[in-house]
């Protein structure tokens, strides 16, 4: 009887877990309409950027015209994963800040809501906006002709690449906020991290020729490494090194996504560490 007791205790706390997590997220998410000039902004800019860069700064005369889509398609994908990196930064350090000043983590405590939820709502929220955001570019980029290739069978493996790209800069986000304290610091820190680590790291790592370190680290960074399988399972290119995206070569083997699984289960280790243990057992902002 105690074990059936035990059971079902359990899975009324599980269940209520959930029903919490799903309200958070739908209030993290909510709490963006009051700030439609910084969300617009935060998806429009990565959308504007591609645009301006393929008027201007690609010339297109000298790429063969059966590279065109495909060009597009890549420089796409790097400005869409840019402004997943950029609002994920930005909503979760701003919204945690807030949170943080209101003592809002001291109110659910009282009120006995799970830190799990907490922080399963505010990823998830992070998530489902960075989702927005490289569809937006994708969208626009669609209709300037690029070209996009993708089987049933690499499905999965374009959502690890996403969320791979997107919790480790979750965790920085959480450290950001956490350490400054501050609105207006923290979302100077996160858009300065996020131009820094674009334009450092050759673009996302689409445009190898830019990157002044070894040409094999954009193959374990996160932000490039999850680009790059991105663009190997979404972009049908036959000559890499012809299109500009090697050396080196991209990555296709389960290696690569094997590392990218290691850093998001990393990051969700720290977040569980930082998001449950430190910012509520430790009480932070009190």
């Amino acid at each position: 009887m105690r074990t059936v007791t035990r059971k079902r205790s359990t899975a009324g706390r599980i269940l209520r877990t959930v029903r919490q997590s799903v309200a958070f997220l739908y209030r993290y998410v909510r709490v963006l309409r009051y700030r439609p000039v910084g969300l617009l902004w935060m998806l429009g800019f990565p959308a504007a950027f591609y645009l301006i860069t393929i008027a201007t700064f690609i010339d297109f005369s000298t790429i063969p015209a059966s590279y065109h889509g495909a060009v597009r398609a890549t420089t796409a994908l790097s400005y869409g994963i840019f402004g997943a990196v950029l609002v994920s930064l930005t909503t979760v350090s701003g919204g945690l800040v807030s949170d943080l000043e209101a003592d809002r983590t001291g109110v659910y405590r009282s009120i006995g809501v799970s830190p799990a939820a907490d922080l399963a709502g505010r990823v998830g929220s992070a998530l489902c906006i960075a989702a927005v955001s490289v569809l937006v570019v994708i969208g626009v980029s669609l209709l300037t002709g690029a070209t996009y290739t993708i089987s049933v069978t690499a499905v999965p493996i374009v959502v690890v690449a996403f969320i791979g790209s997107v919790l480790p800069w979750i965790v920085i986000a959480y450290v950001v906020a956490i350490s400054t304290k501050s609105k207006r610091y923290a979302t100077l820190i996160a858009v300065s991290l996020a131009l820094v680590s674009y334009f450092a790291t050759g673009f996302n790592g689409t445009v190898p020729a830019t990157f002044t370190a070894d040409p094999a680290w954009l193959n374990v960074l996160p932000n490039t490494l999850s680009t790059r399988i991105l663009i190997a399972n979404t972009v049908a290119i036959s000559d890499a090194a012809g299109a500009g995206l090697a050396p080196p070569a991209l990555p296709t083997d389960w290696t690569a996504v094997g590392i990218l699984v290691g850093y998001a289960s990393v990051a969700v280790g720290i977040l569980h560490a930082i998001g449950i243990k430190r910012l509520y057992n430790g009480r932070i902002g009190e």
